[in-house]
């Protein structure tokens, strides 16, 4: 599964994101427990990880393009923090 220079193929990239894709619905099963949520969400970050970092190719490509894509994840790591809390505690109260 791997070719000369020792990096995992795209093949073998496709089977680490179907297991881990399973394993998050597995752990989904486990309904909304706090260590649940967190697990799946920082699975579909290193998933996210892995699909920039193979499967688009951006190291071939101009430097502002890089930068507007990492801009984005930045962000959408923002609204993850902000919004996760609101999915997890769903529900229960919060005195202020």
């Amino acid at each position: 599964m791997s070719n000369s220079s020792g990096s995992i193929s795209q093949f073998g990239v496709y089977l680490i994101l179907v297991f881990s894709f399973g394993v998050s619905l597995i752990l989904g099963e486990f309904g909304g427990s706090v260590t649940a949520v967190t697990a799946i969400f920082a699975i579909a970050a290193f998933k996210a990880f892995l699909v920039v970092s193979r499967f688009m190719h951006l190291s071939s490509e101009p430097a502002f393009l890089r930068i507007g894509v990492m801009t984005l994840l930045g962000i959408l790591c923002c609204l993850f923090v902000g919004l996760v809390p609101d999915i997890v505690f769903v529900g229960q109260r919060v005195a202020l």
